[in-house]
């Protein structure tokens, strides 16, 4: 392996599985939504009337489709999330913490923090984790302090 200049020997925390979702802020989701759904064959994996995320892949990626927050102009790239084996919601955090990485909860399959240059990326498991998951609470198998999600949009 070549030196690349870190300060730790090369090495991971985590291990990436997937590109989990790409959160997309759009002035009409609706029709982006079939945009990508008739393009592509994409699969409607959610909808609530404010949001919706369209999946493909094997396994499953997806795009989160969002309405514009107010003031942004363009389509806007909010987040990405990727998911790591073996996720375990108390001994990532603890990791998290280790590091010195302000963070998050972002339900109960994944945690929210900004890298180096601020963007946000969520770090989460392989499966359970969909628009909103955060603020639903008949998903959740944890009891979380009631945060705003300053991404959801409303």
């Amino acid at each position: 392996m070549t030196y690349t200049g870190r300060l730790i020997k090369p090495q991971s925390i985590f291990k990436a599985t997937a590109f989990n979702h790409l959160s997309y802020g759009v002035s009409d989701y609706a029709r982006s939504r079939d945009f990508y759904m008739d393009l592509f064959g994409m699969r409607l994996a959610f909808e609530d009337g404010i949001q919706s995320s369209v999946a493909f892949g094997s396994p499953e990626d997806a795009i989160f489709i969002c309405k514009l927050r107010k003031g942004d102009k363009g389509a806007l790239n909010d987040h990405w999330a990727i998911s790591v084996e073996n996720f375990d919601f108390d001994k990532v955090e603890a990791d998290i913490i280790r590091l010195g990485i302000t963070h998050h909860s972002d339900g109960d399959s994944a945690w929210t923090f900004n890298d180096p240059d601020g963007y946000q990326i969520d770090l989460c498991a392989e499966t359970g984790l969909y628009p909103g998951c955060a603020n639903d609470f008949f998903h959740q198998t944890r009891e979380f302090p009631n945060k705003p999600v300053p991404w959801v949009r409303r």
